[in-house]
């Protein structure tokens, strides 16, 4: 903590501690054309073709989320709401299973998802594709996004972190405190 003085008043400013990625542990949306809600641990990225869509969606984040389901059980009810709708939006949602992670990935989504073994790529190449998968092994952060135009770097702001709610968004970056910290979904919904 370092001592800063203002005109007539003091303050601390406080050092944030980054992991190996550089950045303070959170959920921080990239801007666009989509919508990313958090609630708990479990997180969706959606785009906007279908709003009715993106509705139902989000209430399948909240419908899990008060029933204390895992990453599982949410990325699983997604995949079948996507699997029955026509409408084949872009999206992204995952939550912790276990010691690691479970992903759905549908549309132009992507995600990049990091453990202590390397960075994986999740992506449905195809707008018609759905991609149900579990990783295993504890995550140290995601980044994802609804287009595979928009897979380069994340534009963050480190003053846009997402603790819960819903904001607009076309990607984000999800980062785990600590390197060697728990898995997602251990740091509770603070992370």
């Amino acid at each position: 903590v370092h001592p800063v003085a203002l005109s007539w008043r003091e303050t601390r400013v406080t050092e944030h501690g980054a992991g190996e990625h550089g950045h303070a542990p959170g959920l921080f949306p990239v801007p666009g054309d989509g919508v990313l809600a958090r609630h708990g641990d479990l997180i969706l990225l959606c785009s906007l073709e279908v709003s009715q869509t993106a509705d139902d969606l989000l209430d399948l984040l909240e419908q899990i989320a008060a029933a204390h389901g895992d990453g599982r059980q949410f990325a699983d009810a997604i995949a079948d709401a996507l699997d029955a709708d026509e409408s084949a939006p872009s999206v992204l949602a995952f939550g912790p299973a276990g010691p690691g992670l479970a992903v759905t990935v549908s549309g132009g989504a992507w995600a990049d998802i990091t453990t202590a073994e390397g960075t994986v790529r999740v992506e449905a190449s195809h707008p018609r594709m759905l991609l149900r998968c579990a990783l295993r092994s504890p995550a140290s952060g995601v980044r994802g996004g609804l287009s595979p135009d928009d897979n380069g770097a994340a534009s963050t702001d480190r003053f846009s972190r997402l603790d819960a709610g819903t904001v607009r968004a076309g990607g984000l970056s999800f980062y785990q405190a600590g390197t060697d910290g728990p898995a997602v979904g251990e740091a509770g919904a603070s992370a």
